[in-house]
């Protein structure tokens, strides 16, 4: 009967160690999925606030801190302008650690009217990919990725 009981220890160790790592990727997906929804809920403020032309509100609320300190909100939002954003559908995320990657297609319309003496173009749907980086437990946008190629 001895020989049994250090074979049951091991199966119980052994039992024990896969339940910790079940338990630990468990965790890991959970908390995975809690940041892209934090980042998914950060992106849509970020586009609702596109599509109603609240530049200054994106500026203090949604830009990378070091992208705020680049220019004020009054001023971001006065750079802004000829482009009217109508819709979004983002496409896929990939997060990795602290960086993440949004991929979207968006629907916009050019004002030429406000710069010339043109009518709005038709509207124009393309893709775009943003880059966002999360920063004490927030996501925060860092920029549009140029176009492969470019």
């Amino acid at each position: 009967m001895r020989p049994a009981l250090p074979v049951a220890v091991a199966v119980g160790v052994l039992v024990l160690g896969a339940g910790v790592a079940v338990f630990r990727d468990g965790t890991a997906r959970l908390e995975h999925r809690a940041t892209e929804r934090r980042l998914a809920e950060r992106v849509e403020r970020f586009w609702k606030l596109k599509t109603r032309g609240e530049w200054a509100q994106v500026h203090r609320e949604l830009l990378a801190p070091g992208m705020r300190q680049e220019e004020s909100a009054d001023e971001y939002a006065r750079a802004r302008g000829i482009i009217q954003y109508l819709a979004w559908t983002v496409d896929s995320v990939k997060i990795r650690g602290t960086h993440a990657r949004v991929s979207l297609t968006i629907e916009v319309t050019i004002d030429h009217a406000r710069g010339r003496a043109l009518k709005p173009s038709p509207y124009i749907r393309c893709a775009v990919a943003e880059d966002w980086v999360l920063v004490d437990g927030q996501w925060y946008y860092e920029g549009t990725v140029p176009p492969a190629g470019r």
